[in-house]
């Protein structure tokens, strides 16, 4: 989900010092699981824009009602009762919890990275 700054746009006037122009930077990105039936979850790339004269940065807030924790309650909550209730082992969590990552975010190791542990990352 690509979300464009509702303040400023590629080639306007900077704000901050009023001379430079800004130009599209590389965006913020921030992953947001949800838990269902299934683990899912949603990327926001939050447009960054940079002033070529002074180096001031204007990144897009988030959409209302979007937290910037990584795992919602009902994530922890799923990866709880699978971990516990349903007594899975952490390989097993780790490939359940790898559902949400089919298209890796480039960077990101998702679930396929060595030691990673979704019930550690919730805080379990």
């Amino acid at each position: 989900m690509c979300i464009q700054h509702p303040q400023f746009q590629s080639g306007a006037r900077c704000p901050e010092c009023q001379k430079g122009k800004l130009y599209p930077f590389e965006p913020t990105q921030l992953v947001r699981i949800t838990g269902q039936a299934a683990l899912s979850a949603t990327r926001y790339v939050l447009e960054k824009l940079r002033c070529g004269l002074c180096g001031m940065l204007f990144t897009a807030p988030l959409p209302a009602g979007v937290s910037t924790q990584k795992y919602a309650p009902s994530a922890v909550a799923m990866l709880a009762v699978v971990k516990y209730q349903l007594a899975v082992p952490s390989n097993r969590l780790k490939e359940f919890a790898s559902l949400a990552w089919r298209a890796p975010t480039p960077g990101h190791p998702g679930a396929t990275a060595r030691g990673w542990r979704p019930d550690a990352a919730a805080g379990l």
